[in-house]
């Protein structure tokens, strides 16, 4: 009968022979203490993306539960950027927050933020627990991925142009990532001093003002490499560069 939560009724009767009845009744209110923990967090993220996750704990009993802790064993492949109100120990990598007592009815939410420094699938294992023993747990898996990078190089394939001589240049991307790149865009940025003469690449490039657009790659996949070429006229000497700047819309994107 303890266990159960509640109010609890017990009724007595007395009979005794050639008297009259008596009864007596009674209510116990029976309290009891427990836990519920709830996680949120993404379930994907990207290498050297930062990450947020929220653990709440809530006391659904209707008595108070005293020194509630929560705690979190944290994956190697995370590093903690913030933790508000936390403890971190190196050692077994676990975040600590001491909330105090809980009330009945009452919930209480932490938030921690880190940044992925390894590939794979990643386990959070996230429990709460109360100074007299209450323990309830939950766990949280991440699957990081390697995200792509793009290496951006210009290449002056015949040597510097001179004036009144054509030139060329090569802008060759490279993904050095682990995964494809989607919706690769090149523009390429003339000095003053040359004329555009023509362009070639993966995909069609034109002229507008002083720069040269192409048109979105659709897709780069990992360790593979595309080359851009930009066809010149020198009509002055000048000491602006030519430039390029690439961009992405993202990484492992289907196009």
């Amino acid at each position: 009968m303890g266990k159960m939560a509640g109010v609890i009724g017990v009724a007595a009767m007395c009979v005794a022979l050639g008297s009259a009845t008596d009864r007596a009744a009674a209510q116990t209110l029976v309290r009891t203490a427990t836990l519920k923990l709830d996680v949120a967090g993404p379930r994907r993220s990207h290498l050297h993306r930062k990450a947020l996750y929220t653990f709440q704990v809530t006391n659904p009993g209707n008595a108070p539960v005293a020194g509630v802790t929560v705690y979190d064993v944290m994956p190697s492949g995370f590093q903690v950027v913030s933790a508000p109100g936390a403890y971190f120990d190196g050692a077994t990598r676990t975040v600590s927050w001491p909330l105090g007592d809980l009330g009945p009815g009452q919930q209480r939410a932490v938030r921690l933020e880190v940044v992925a420094v390894a590939a794979g699938l990643h386990r959070h294992q996230v429990f709460a627990q109360s100074a007299n023993g209450l323990r309830v747990s939950s766990e949280i898996l991440t699957a990081v991925e390697s995200a792509g990078t793009l290496l951006v190089e210009i290449v002056e394939p015949d040597g510097p142009a001179v004036v009144g001589s054509p030139g060329c240049y090569e802008v060759h991307i490279t993904n050095t990532g682990g995964q494809p790149m989607s919706r690769i865009v090149l523009i390429c940025t003339m000095p003053p001093e040359m004329q555009f003469k023509g362009a070639q690449g993966p995909t069609p490039g034109r002229e507008r003002g002083s720069e040269v657009v192409f048109d979105p790659l659709p897709r780069l996949e990992a360790g593979a490499e595309v080359v851009y070429r930009v066809n010149v006229q020198r009509t002055g000497p000048g000491d602006m560069p030519f430039r390029a700047r690439v961009s992405s819309s993202s990484a492992g994107g289907r196009p």
